[in-house]
């Protein structure tokens, strides 16, 4: 008579979030990089990158999200998602070959952050404006006096 074997399923490791303290499953964890997860599962990344939205745009929620991390932020990715997607997408982005350079956030900001930049070129062109408004207006006074 033949025995059947009884099937040995391996159970899932589990983890403790650093933010609720709940253990769980790693596939409750977004993957950061190629070998290490996040310490923060995907319940408390997404409830509190919901909330930064409400209160600021896509990037700055992005780019909180990843300070929290501990992953990098790429502004370029940041600026190709489509409307209604957040920071798992951004993350699978971030997770592609071609941008895992840097290896946290740390480093990201430190391997040419153009967010930073980019903001200041506007607030420089936006100061430019309305100074070439104001000299243009001061002509017009000078002309009629």
């Amino acid at each position: 008579m033949k025995t059947k074997k009884k099937q040995v399923t391996q159970t899932e490791p589990l983890t403790e979030c650093h933010w609720c303290g709940k253990e769980k499953k790693q596939s409750q964890f977004f993957k950061i990089s190629l070998v290490r997860g996040a310490d923060i599962c995907t319940d408390c990344i997404n409830a509190k990158y919901t909330e930064l939205c409400t209160k600021t745009d896509k990037a700055k929620a992005i780019l909180a999200c990843c300070h929290y991390l501990d992953t990098a932020f790429n502004y370029d990715i940041c600026k190709g998602l489509a409307i209604g997607e957040g920071i798992g997408i951004y993350l699978r982005q971030l997770n592609l070959r071609q941008n895992q350079d840097p290896e946290n956030f740390e480093q990201g900001l430190i391997d040419g952050f153009d967010f930073i930049a980019e903001h200041q070129e506007l607030t420089n062109r936006k100061a430019q404006n309305e100074l070439t408004e104001i000299i243009n207006k001061l002509e017009m006074i000078k002309n009629e006096i």
